[in-house]
């Protein structure tokens, strides 16, 4: 009854209940199903109002139920999808154990293309991150669904290069980004570890300068006959992308021929500096055929040229006691500045603050003190000249002081800790122009470091 009761010109239009498209005169296509269902202008196109008293005021658009108010409603209607009532808090209920809600799926350049996104529009953008992303517009910019800054197409990555130049702490390795995929680089570099699939969340890893094309990357502290998987990666603001995995086993270690090349990195708290040092090795020191020693200062740039030698490069960084943080000290500067620590506590060296096993490696330590004395003795070490003609050519790289880190007599004097703990004071090697001797001296001190490996 009532059914288009005003239409004048409208065509292929559909009316099903009383008073249902009575305001429709010359839109067409538009249909409405129940008691007074209708559209708010007379000339839309397209235009689906179902429900009673449902009312839709734009063409090409579906509307389901009543709004309380609107168009002689006096509540509004709450729409269930597999439930036959939905919660009263909600204006559209699913409810499923088998299925979910599918947004809609676009790509990035087709999201860019809707037009004025409404505050709370969601999609799925399907080449966003690495394998997608649930989006939402704010109502200023896109974000991830969390509120973080959405994703944007992750970079196309070549396959990662083949490891070479394989040592035993040592390799080289590289990748090139294809394409940035419209997002600039912020890091591209390698990372590797001993399970398959590595990822940036690692450690070990290089980051190197550049955005798209093929970068080299050097891979250090390895430890010795072990496999390792790698994969070249570049990140931008579509997330981080991967090149293939390689794989890589390292070389025997041997004492005496293999080196060790270690990225020092300032911000672990052991080097005061970042710096990469190529160390040697040298064995069967005075008959002491299962050690293995460093032959120049942890942290030194490069061996003594001399047992005088007072310069930086060979001295290396200084430790106080039981202390992780090593200090550089250069022309007259000490890095880090930080305040002296007045240490005296009772304890040998914890394994877990021994710069020599974290910087190097699994199986590097301090000497003990009867490391220092068995070398020492057998030697006949008397003075600095015996010291200095051993394998371990060890100079006199001085020591800073136990009341303000200054540094002292580099040149003239060389001391060296041991792990050993003596009250307040703790065993080291010193020596000068005329002694040589296994001594004791205050926590607080700086000394060098030699490192050994059983």
């Amino acid at each position: 009854m009532d059914a288009l009761s005003s239409n004048t010109s409208g065509n292929y239009n559909t009316a099903l209940g009383i008073y249902a498209l009575r305001y429709n005169t010359t839109g067409g296509f538009n249909t409405a199903i129940g008691y007074n269902a209708n559209t708010g202008s007379e000339n839309l196109t397209n235009a689906v109002a179902i429900g009673s008293n449902a009312l839709v005021e734009s063409s090409n658009s579906l509307v389901l139920g009543s709004i309380n108010g609107v168009n002689y409603a006096t509540a509004s209607t709450k729409v269930g999808i597999g439930t036959t009532s939905p919660d009263a808090s909600a204006a559209l209920d699913i409810t499923s154990t088998t299925r979910g809600f599918l947004p809609p799926r676009m790509t990035l350049a087709q999201r860019d293309a809707i037009v004025s996104p409404a505050a709370g529009l969601i999609v799925w953008c399907s080449n966003c991150n690495v394998a997608g992303e649930l989006q939402l517009f704010n109502g200023t910019t896109w974000t991830n669904i969390s509120g973080g800054t959405a994703s944007g197409i992750v970079a196309s990555l070549s396959p990662t290069a083949e490891p070479g130049s394989i040592t035993s702490n040592t390799a080289i390795s590289g990748g090139e980004v294809a394409s940035d995929n419209g997002s600039a680089i912020t890091a591209r570099g390698i990372c590797w570890g001993t399970a398959h699939d590595p990822t940036t969340d690692l450690s070990t890893k290089t980051e190197e300068a550049g955005t798209t094309g093929s970068f080299t990357s050097n891979l250090t502290n390895l430890n010795a006959s072990t496999t390792y998987y790698i994969r070249s990666y570049a990140v931008n603001s579509g997330g981080t992308a991967y090149g293939t995995e390689v794989s890589l086993t390292t070389s025997p270690f041997t004492c005496g021929t293999s080196t060790i090349t270690v990225n020092h990195v300032a911000s672990g708290g052991v080097a005061p500096e970042d710096k990469t040092v190529t160390y040697g090795t040298v064995i069967n020191t005075h008959a002491a055929t299962t050690y293995c020693w460093i032959t120049r200062n942890l942290g030194a740039s490069r061996p003594a040229v001399g047992k005088d030698d007072d310069t930086d490069a060979s001295a290396g960084w200084y430790w106080q006691f039981n202390r992780k943080q090593g200090y550089k000290h250069l022309d007259r500067f000490r890095t880090p500045s930080s305040t002296w620590d007045p240490t005296n506590e009772n304890f040998d060296w914890f394994e877990s603050r021994d710069p020599c096993r974290l910087e190097l490696g699994n199986g590097w330590r301090v000497p003990t003190d009867n490391d220092w004395i068995y070398v020492e003795g057998s030697g006949s070490w008397e003075n600095w000249n015996d010291v200095w003609d051993s394998h371990l050519k060890l100079h006199a790289a001085g020591y800073l002081s136990n009341t303000d880190g200054a540094l002292l007599y580099r040149g003239s004097d060389g001391r060296y800790w041991s792990t050993h703990s003596l009250g307040n004071g703790a065993y080291h090697l010193k020596f000068a122009i005329n002694y040589c001797l296994v001594d004791d001296d205050f926590k607080a001190y700086a000394f060098s470091l030699r490192c050994i490996k059983d």
